[in-house]
């Protein structure tokens, strides 16, 4: 799988569909990594910015801590996944998912049609649209 595919989420994992609706950003993010071809897309501040603004989020300027921060929201969100889907538990991960914030400076930009519930205004006072309010 290409970097640029990990970006644009245009193939998943095991060959499946895309997700429908909101599922398909979880899906899109949790699919940042790559495990087979050693490529993960958050291992800097350019490939999570570049995932961010694929998806019409404005993230301002990341640092190293905001992709690591990434990482490890991806990661509790994928073991949740897999414990929710027959896999060991992941109590652990329900803290990390708990203590989740959107990248500072993260907005939605204006006309998007991305929706996150994990960058909007109402969840954050850090986000807000590009031409809104903040």
């Amino acid at each position: 799988m290409e970097r640029a595919d990990l970006v644009t989420g245009a193939v998943q994992s095991g060959g499946r569909p895309p997700a429908e609706d909101d599922l398909r950003l979880v899906q899109d993010f949790v699919n940042t990594l790559d495990r087979e071809h050693d490529n993960d897309l958050l291992d800097g501040p350019e490939g999570l910015a570049a995932w961010l603004e694929h998806r019409g989020l404005v993230a301002g300027e990341l640092r190293h801590a905001d992709a690591a921060r990434a990482v490890e929201v991806r990661e509790a969100l994928r073991a949740l996944l897999l414990a929710n889907n027959g896999g060991p538990a992941a109590p652990g991960a329900h803290a990390s998912s708990r203590r989740s914030a959107p990248p500072r400076s993260c907005r939605r930009r204006a006309g998007s049609t991305a929706r996150s519930g994990a960058c909007s205004p109402s969840r954050s006072p850090r986000c807000s649209t590009a031409a809104g309010s903040g």
